[in-house]
């Protein structure tokens, strides 16, 4: 089944995570699944070796579709060209610095989604100003480390029941 992702079909489908799940299965699941890594990871450990080797183009593609971006704004997030992302196969793989990024992206939105209980409120939450982020939408913080911290920081605020 082909989705269309930035105007062009992708070939790439998303099913919806399992919510009842852990942050890390949810986490796995929102990168592609097996796509990602043939076997469900059994700790943090394997994000990081995934990290370092390099996410595949169609893994990325699975997360933009999950997070209900355009591969051009996943392609900026990443510091990436759209162009570059554009020529690359589905096979292809990303640097460990940009691997990395995706993946702490799908954590956070893992974090959010065991938060929200709903995929669509969570999106929207992601892409609406909030307050305790001086204004800023989430999502426009997921390009550095930093920015993806302040808003896990802020969804472990509002799990906490801490106005934010």
């Amino acid at each position: 089944m082909a989705v269309l992702v930035g105007g062009k079909a992708s070939g790439v489908s998303w099913r919806q995570p399992d919510l009842t799940a852990s942050v890390e299965k949810i986490t796995w699941q929102l990168l592609g699944g097996k796509l990602f890594m043939a076997k469900e990871p059994s700790a943090n450990i394997d994000f990081l070796v995934a990290g370092n080797a390099g996410i595949k183009k169609e893994v990325m593609q699975h997360l933009a579709l999950a997070l209900d971006i355009p591969m051009k704004d996943m392609a900026e997030l990443l510091s990436l060209s759209y162009k570059t992302i554009s020529r690359m196969r589905k096979t292809d793989r990303l640097g460990s610095l940009e691997s990395s990024l995706a993946i702490e992206m799908a954590r956070v939105m893992a974090k959010g989604l065991t938060i929200f209980e709903d995929v669509e409120v969570f999106r929207r939450w992601l892409k609406k100003g909030n307050r305790a982020l001086a204004g800023k939408r989430p999502i426009d913080l997921f390009h550095t480390p930093t920015g993806i911290n302040n808003v896990h920081s802020i969804l472990v605020r509002i799990e906490e029941g801490v106005y934010s």
